[in-house]
């Protein structure tokens, strides 16, 4: 009988045990997930703020979109208020896609490496509840200089943005002269090694250029207004309510034949597009 008591005790200790271990690691998931949702952080940007702090007060938005994304983590959300935005040479995180050297410039208004971010355009300063891009005009200008935006998976393969009403206008990308591919990719957009849903979205008069040659062909010209050169297996891009717009893609020459040219939009990988819009788009391929 004792000994069947003693047994008794050691198994109510043992099942104690067990719960208090159960109740510490259901307790350590919790607060891990919580502290998941608290590191998300939203932040913002409007064109009469400041590139200060961490842009995370509504109140004290930042200046540029690029400076926001670069303090930003994966998961955050990013929200910017109407107006006009343009390359940020001090803010550049992407110099290493600019070498003068062999005449390449793939400088972009908004640079993207290894993230996983959300940018929604659209919103008003004196509101940040609910975003109106019809009303907010929010735009990403590449004066006729700079590709819009260009989103690069290295190291990971989860990098994404998910990005909605904005308007990427006026961007311009040409091939690099030598060495290597001379074709131009995504003037409003390139994506590589990443994945993009884009929603309520206008690209309007965006140019690529492929770059002449000395030998063999010339250069293509591969998606003005949008190229995704190529996402993670097993991933899939989404384009809902887009619009591409008077965009522009030229070949460049080559002595052995002209480059060829690939329309406002180049996709190398999965996409589902839901009602696209496409109104005066060229895509024009050189002479030899």
């Amino acid at each position: 009988m004792i000994a069947t008591e003693v047994n008794l005790r050691r198994l109510c200790s043992i099942f104690t045990l067990v719960i208090t271990f159960a109740a510490f690691f259901i307790g350590v998931a919790n607060v891990r997930s919580v502290r998941a949702d608290v590191l998300a952080i939203t932040r913002y940007v409007a064109s009469s703020g400041n590139d200060t702090g961490d842009c995370s007060s509504a109140a004290s938005p930042c200046r540029t979109i690029q400076y926001a994304v670069n303090e930003a983590s994966s998961g955050d959300t990013i929200l910017v208020a109407q107006g006009m935005y343009t390359y940020n040479q001090a803010a550049d995180p992407c110099t290493f896609l600019y070498d003068p050297g062999i005449g390449k410039d793939g400088r972009a208004v908004v640079c993207i490496v290894d993230k996983v971010l959300t940018i929604l355009g659209g919103y008003s300063i004196s509101s940040w509840l609910k975003a109106n891009p019809t009303s907010n005009l929010t735009v990403v200008d590449g004066q006729n200089l700079h590709r819009g935006v260009f989103l690069i998976g290295f190291s990971t393969t989860t990098a994404s943005l998910d990005m909605e009403g904005f308007t990427i206008q006026n961007s311009r990308v040409r091939g690099p002269d030598n060495p290597g591919d001379p074709t131009g990719f995504g003037g409003g957009m390139m994506v590589v090694g990443a994945r993009v849903t884009l929603r309520d979205m206008i690209f309007k008069n965006n140019q690529v250029l492929g770059a002449n040659t000395t030998s063999g062909a010339g250069g293509a010209g591969t998606g003005s207004g949008l190229a995704i050169n190529w996402s993670q297996p097993g991933t899939s891009n989404l384009l809902e309510r887009v619009t591409f717009e008077g965009n522009q893609s030229y070949g460049g020459m080559g002595p052995d034949r002209g480059g060829l040219a690939y329309g406002a939009l180049f996709v190398n990988g999965s996409v589902t597009i839901d009602y696209g819009t496409f109104t005066n788009n060229q895509a024009l391929a050189a002479s030899s």
